[in-house]
């Protein structure tokens, strides 16, 4: 029988709609693990250390009241990289070693450039 009933064109607009945004989904997830792949394969020598260091980075955010610090998956963005965090953007000013003792993971320093838009 359900082969046979009708769908509205408003049912088959929400189901497109559904699989578009899975579909986006999936992409940025592919998109994250092919970024992380060419990090680690850029790296030299294949240490354990250092392809964790190339999977996750950590972010120094630098506001006019104060700092916030975060982990994060994924390579480092690029020097002159625009990101928006928590509905602002920041401007990545430059990469460097983490603060945090013993730790492999480059570490972001952003500084805020602006409201992020609405």
């Amino acid at each position: 029988m359900t082969l046979f009933s009708r769908v509205s064109s408003e049912d088959r607009r929400d189901d497109v709609g559904a699989l578009l945004r899975e579909l986006r989904d999936v992409a940025e997830g592919l998109d994250r693990a092919e970024q992380k792949l060419a990090a680690i394969e850029a790296l030299e020598g294949g240490d354990a250390a250092a392809s964790g260091g190339a999977m996750q980075h950590v972010r120094l955010l630098c506001r006019p009241g104060g700092y916030a610090f975060s982990e994060n998956d994924g390579p480092p963005p690029a020097v002159g990289d625009l990101l928006e965090v928590d509905r602002e953007v920041f401007l990545v000013e430059r990469l460097g070693p983490s603060p945090l003792p013993g730790d492999p993971r480059r570490a972001a320093v952003l500084v805020l450039a602006e409201p992020a838009p609405e």
